[in-house]
């Protein structure tokens, strides 16, 4: 949907601005978007070079880290602290931690997340690496519950900004 009154101009713009597409949100929560709404970002970038190769590519209503000049060295430094084994990634929102993870040659890799835009995101981003990282789609909560954790030698955990539940 184009917003209201821009229409033609409103594409021309983002076209003008060497944009492949751009999106908007009102005041009334109504999203509007103009050609290829998806974001991407080289791996390079995310993890200051520790993988050179893939993309992350999310919808910009999906939550993603908004620090651009810090991302690299907090994915780096979780890269670099995560030994050998077994990693579950709890709240993986599009698959920042646990796609690099997987990129970098980790084999176990386990993504939980619960909101359906960043879960879609995080699918399409692990289709590359399917050996490697397994998708689970629900709550962290319920994974928990039925046992999900038991062979887990690391967890990364990086829950929404009102943090995790006591569940």
């Amino acid at each position: 949907m184009l917003i209201a009154g821009l229409g033609v101009r409103f594409r021309r713009a983002v076209a003008a601005a060497g944009l492949t597409g751009c999106t908007a949100r009102t005041t009334d929560t109504s999203f509007y978007s103009v050609g290829d709404p998806i974001v991407s970002d080289p791996l390079g970038v995310l993890t200051d070079r520790r993988v050179e190769d893939g993309v992350l590519r999310r919808h910009p209503e999906a939550f993603f880290q908004a620090n651009r000049f810090l991302i690299g060295g907090l994915v780096g430094s979780v890269m670099d602290a995560v030994p050998d084994g077994n990693v579950l990634d709890l709240y993986a929102g599009v698959g920042l931690f646990s796609i690099a993870l997987a990129a970098s040659g980790r084999t176990k890799v386990v993504a939980v997340e619960g909101d359906p835009i960043s879960n879609r995101d995080l699918q399409r981003n692990a289709e590359p690496y399917s050996s490697q990282l397994r998708v689970i789609r629900g709550s962290v909560e319920a994974y928990i519950a039925r046992g999900g954790r038991s062979t887990t030698g690391t967890v990364i955990v990086d829950p929404p900004r009102t943090g995790m539940s006591k569940e």
